[in-house]
């Protein structure tokens, strides 16, 4: 997976534009789990979609994702976890 949105930060700006996740995903015209996919990072938005969600959160789609360096020190954080455990 080569996407490093920020599943946390997009979530909270849903939240402070006044929506729950289910009726963004409403408002989205798509299905919750696949609204899920797309914030999480698992699938690609389609870039109209991403049109229509800098539209109504009002902020740039980029915002959402992590910078590149700070995606690889969450998984190098990670994987240390594993080694100590």
């Amino acid at each position: 997976m080569s996407s490093s949105i920020d599943g946390v930060y997009f979530k909270q700006q849903v939240k402070a534009a006044g929506y729950t996740l289910d009726e963004f995903a409403k408002e989205l015209g798509i299905g919750r789990t696949t609204f899920y996919y797309y914030r999480t990072g698992a699938r690609p938005i389609p870039h109209q979609l991403r049109e229509r969600i800098e539209l109504l959160l009002q902020c740039p789609f980029q915002d959402f994702f992590l910078p590149r360096q700070e995606s690889n020190v969450i998984l190098l954080e990670r994987s240390e976890l594993r080694r100590t455990s």
